[in-house]
Formats: C-alpha cells, sequence, structure tokens
C-alpha cells in the first residue's frame, strides 16, 4: 500500500488535530485518530524542496571529529555558503516570528 493508501487507511472524520506550530513552510499537528489507536505527531513541509526530501531520506550516517583547523578551513566557509533562503527558519525564531519558538526563548532567559 502507497503513503496516501496508508494515510487515507488511518486519518478519518472522527481525527482531531491541533496545530503545535507553523511557519513559513513547517507545520506540526498532534492529533488523535482513534482514542483506542492512541496519539500521533504530523510534520507537514509544503511546498517540500528536493532538499527537503533528500534531507528526510534515510541516509548513511558518519561521525567526524572537528578540529579548530578543520573549522576554519572546512566549516566556517561551509557556514558563510549557505543562502540566507535556506536558514530563514532562523531568523524567525531570532525575530521573534514564530509564536512557539519565542515563547520557549523567553521563558527559558
Amino acid at each position: 500500500m502507497d503513503v496516501l493508501g496508508r494515510l487515507s487507511s488511518i486519518l478519518s472524520a472522527n481525527t482531531k488535530l491541533q496545530i503545535q506550530f507553523q511557519n513559513d513552510i513547517y507545520a506540526k499537528y498532534t492529533g488523535t485518530v482513534d482514542p483506542a489507536s492512541g496519539q500521533i505527531n504530523i510534520d507537514i513541509i509544503h511546498p517540500a524542496t528536493e532538499k527537503h526530501i533528500s534531507k528526510l531520506t534515510a541516509q548513511q550516517y558518519f561521525s567526524v571529529t572537528e578540529t579548530p583547523s578543520s573549522y576554519q578551513t572546512v566549516t566556517l566557509p561551509y557556514i558563510e555558503s549557505i543562502p540566507s533562503s535556506r536558514i530563514q527558519w532562523v531568523y524567525n525564531i531570532l525575530d521573534k516570528k514564530v509564536s512557539t519558538v519565542s515563547s520557549f526563548i523567553n521563558a527559558e532567559g
């Protein structure tokens, strides 16, 4: 069964969803599908780009020990090369445009 088939078999008219947060492309919901089934969490990315899809696809991971030298020659240039459009979510948090996260930040400190 494909993803939509599985999703439609889980979700029904009895499904109750509560939004946890939403910003320009991400939304997170908590919901109850059926009291017997318990609670589910739904993360929505719309519109999803190829970058989102590849990030959420199963990948092989490696552990790397970073040195001050490798930070200067590898990590920092990479960070500086990231287009601002790809890290807009960070600015949303820092500019308090995301109410749930900014409330958490304000409550903590």
